[in-house]
């Protein structure tokens, strides 16, 4: 019963994580968009480290191989909280954004092993930009709105074992999905018809990553850790459509 309702909320969390608005940045126009640093909470407490970092019962998504330490099952999520200010001029504009950053689960295989799985956002698109051009006499004779939304996310599975005393070795399989959406609409004084050019595009690819970590015992109270991954080359296979509109605007917007 308990297992049932765990795969009931992780699968309603999945929906709303890529249902998120995680960007509110400008400069997400670019490529795929704002990328996140794919870290749990205790590795971002950390300053980011991983790759040689090992626990009983937490998470690593730096190296797989840190999986073979585990002997708790675990259920993991983490927030992201954004607070971005732009300034421009004597223009001042602040905003904030709250979202999912990862969910996952993570759970022993036998003594020596372990197997995680989830779900975690790698950029995020969201920006609305409005650009207004003034005559000489302060009058409005061109406008022009900026909007962008979406973002790729990945879900991976990774596995780690213990092979040989201190020594630990794990892969790591993902697969990045997700669709980007940026569009224009421009509207000149005394014309009738506003143009909309609109660009939506989808992404799909994945990847493979190797891991190994050892960790010696100098004394009762020194450990040394070693760690190292390897990622495959890869790539992202994209289609998607650009559209061009005429648009008119009735009194109801």
């Amino acid at each position: 019963m308990i297992k049932n309702i765990i795969v009931i909320i992780l699968l309603f969390t999945s929906v709303a994580f890529m249902a998120q608005r995680t960007s509110s940045s400008p400069y997400s126009y670019f490529g795929i968009g704002d990328e996140f640093n794919i870290t749990t909470v205790e590795q971002s407490a950390m300053g980011g480290i991983g790759v040689a970092f090992s626990h009983y019962k937490y998470l690593n998504f730096t190296n797989p191989a840190a999986y073979g330490s585990l002997r708790f099952t675990t259920y993991a999520f983490g927030l992201l909280n954004n607070d971005l200010t732009i300034k421009t001029g004597n223009t001042k504009q602040n905003s904030n954004s709250t979202s999912l950053s990862y969910i996952a689960l993570a759970f022993p295989i036998g003594k020596n092993a372990g197997f995680s799985l989830g779900m975690q956002p790698i950029s995020a698109v969201g920006y609305s930009l409005t650009n207004t051009v003034l005559d000489n006499n302060g009058d409005a004779t061109e406008a022009t709105l900026f909007e962008g939304n979406g973002g790729v996310n990945r879900f991976y599975g990774s596995f780690g074992m213990k092979v040989y005393k201190g020594l630990s070795l794990g892969i790591e399989a993902d697969f990045s999905f997700g669709n980007v959406e940026n569009s224009v609409t421009n509207q000149r004084a005394n014309v009738a018809l506003a143009t909309k050019y609109r660009e939506t595009t989808n992404l799909r690819g994945g990847s493979v990553k190797f891991g190994a970590q050892y960790e010696h015992k100098l004394n009762d109270k020194l450990i040394v850790n070693a760690g190292g991954t390897v990622k495959l080359g890869n790539s992202l296979d994209v289609t998607g459509e650009s559209l061009t509109y005429s648009l008119t605007f009735a009194g109801s917007g």
